[in-house]
């Protein structure tokens, strides 16, 4: 990823674009310190971006448990030692 200060995106920005249409991203900075304010990508990047996660099926645990919240659901110190009373050790 190519980085340029605005001043010299704005003064070379023909140059960026074409550092783009050619698959490269340019990180524009800020200020003295150089703050990244934003990113210019390749369309098609961006659209890889920007695409939704497909939802995945946990389809193979089905049936296999059950799962059920009985009380109030805080646990107090007692109740975490008790579980991970034969973990002692590890």
């Amino acid at each position: 990823m190519t980085k340029m200060m605005v001043s010299d995106f704005k003064a070379h920005f023909s140059d960026a674009l074409d550092k783009i249409r050619n698959g490269k991203s340019v990180e524009v900075l800020y200020g003295r310190r150089g703050t990244p304010v934003g990113v210019f990508m390749p369309y098609k990047k961006y659209k890889k971006l920007e695409a939704k996660p497909q939802k995945r099926e946990v389809g193979w645990l089905e049936g296999v448990g059950k799962l059920e919240w009985v009380g109030d659901g805080k646990f107090t110190q007692e109740d975490i030692d008790e579980w991970f009373k034969d973990d002692e050790g590890l």
